[in-house]
């Protein structure tokens, strides 16, 4: 991590962790790498915290705040991890949204001369539709009053300030009264300072999905759509086309009394369908995740390690794979294309047995939520293979596979070695193809 970043980036979380990989995967992309990023957490729960611990692990600039429920939503832990920051600027990205990869960029070359900036947001609606609106309390003057009442105002994932001016502010992050958002009743703290510099840009650099109107969505399906979405911003040109289609009705409003302004905006669109560069670092989960394709071999083990994808539930690995604790392991797999003919799921599996003292083991497999194999099984290891109905994956672009143990136990208490952890199941290698549909049986001639 640089000793000096000029970036803080703060990510709040309670009970978000199946998204949070991707949250944090688009501030890992971004062209800016000189950053700090701090996961707050506001009551978590365990599998948040395996979670982030594997991100931690992979990645040393993030660093963990895990503190008890707090008042409203935790705001008090915020203000507690910004008394650590290092970096010049302080944006804010939340647990299930993405950014643009300039995000930080952008934002760097805002806050240069501004205490308080923000982008425009794109709200992704739950049908797949988005659109945009423009804030400036900058030329609103009825602003402070909107954001009070809650009829306007900017996202979280949109904004960023000084360090130093936060540290001008008589309160900073702290509990809002009952009637006003957290992060609106945050930002007017700074637009009530006579001596705060503000400034809205009028470019949308992050994709907003909230989590408010997806309240009736299974988990699954708010990984999917995450995962959609994405996967599409890895192509320039479908990033430019989102701008676009969210600045269309400015484009249309220019072109007939400022044509000039027109096409200078255009072109500036256009400039999106560019390849981003950036540098790449050791455990940048923003480049492992990507789609898999039928027939890929994922080995959980050190000797030769594919496991690219997000996942939970998994001990360290060792030469030949891995083993989970107690708890359910969890591997998300966007699909690389929609699944159209039933599938075939094969594992390679250890199991914690003793002919003495256990004789059996076993486990559950669900895919997205169903479960498809249960195993008991007197081996040691065995490979094992099941039906994955296409159904299981109807319109879904993410398949979510889960390994429920059903007989942890420990090696030490069965006196099988020293090892007190307590062990589920073990897994060596994975793979997923089509189902092969059966051959008509040829007859030779009598």
């Amino acid at each position: 991590m640089p000793a000096s970043p000029d970036f803080t980036v703060l990510i709040p979380t309670h009970a978000h962790e199946d998204t949070l990989r991707y949250s944090v995967a688009s501030v890992q992309w971004q062209t800016r790498q000189d950053f700090e990023l701090f996961i707050v957490g506001d009551g978590v729960g365990d599998r948040t915290r395996e979670v982030v611990a594997e991100l931690m692990t992979a990645d040393e600039r993030i660093r963990f705040f895990d503190r008890p429920k707090g008042q409203r939503n935790g705001e008090r832990s915020r203000h507690e991890a910004l008394q650590h920051a290092s970096g010049r600027f302080v944006c804010y990205q939340s647990d299930d949204d993405l950014w643009m990869p300039e995000h930080l960029e952008t934002m760097a070359g805002l806050l240069e001369k501004h205490d308080l900036a923000h982008t425009m947001q794109i709200e992704v609606s739950p049908d797949g539709s988005i659109h945009s609106s423009i804030f400036d309390a900058a030329v609103d003057p009825q602003a402070i009053r909107k954001m009070e009442q809650r009829e306007a105002g900017f996202g979280l994932c949109t904004g960023g300030h000084r360090l130093d001016a936060y540290h001008r502010l008589p309160d900073g992050w702290m509990p809002a009264p009952p009637h006003v958002a957290s992060d609106l009743h945050f930002w007017l703290q700074f637009l009530r300072q006579p001596w705060c510099r503000y400034v809205s840009l009028k470019w949308p650099e992050v994709l907003h999905l909230s989590s408010e109107s997806r309240r009736g969505l299974a988990v699954t399906q708010r990984v999917d759509e995450l995962a959609r979405w994405w996967h599409e911003l890895q192509a320039p040109e479908r990033r430019a086309a989102v701008v676009r289609q969210c600045l269309q009705p400015v484009l249309d409003r220019l072109a007939g009394a400022r044509p000039a302004s027109a096409a200078a905006l255009a072109s500036a669109i256009d400039g999106l369908k560019r390849e981003v560069s950036r540098p790449r670092r050791n455990g940048d989960t923003s480049t492992t995740l990507h789609a898999y394709a039928m027939g890929e071999a994922i080995r959980f083990g050190t000797e030769a390690p594919t496991l690219r994808y997000a996942h939970s539930g998994l001990l360290a690995p060792e030469p030949w794979g891995c083993w989970s604790g107690p708890g359910p392991i969890q591997l998300v797999l966007p699909l690389a294309a929609p699944v159209k003919r039933d599938l075939v799921l094969r594992v390679d599996a250890n199991l914690l047995v003793d002919p003495a003292t256990k004789p059996l083991g076993a486990f559950e497999i669900r895919v997205n939520g169903q479960a498809v194999l249960q195993i008991h099984d007197s081996r040691g290891r065995a490979e094992y293979s099941t039906r994955i109905p296409a159904t299981l994956c109807t319109g879904l672009q993410v398949m979510v596979i889960e390994f429920i143990p059903l007989m942890p136990a420990s090696p030490k208490e069965l006196g099988l070695s020293s090892d007190a952890r307590t062990l589920g199941v073990g897994l060596r290698s994975l793979s997923i193809d089509e189902e092969q549909p059966a051959q008509p049986r040829r007859w030779g001639r009598g």
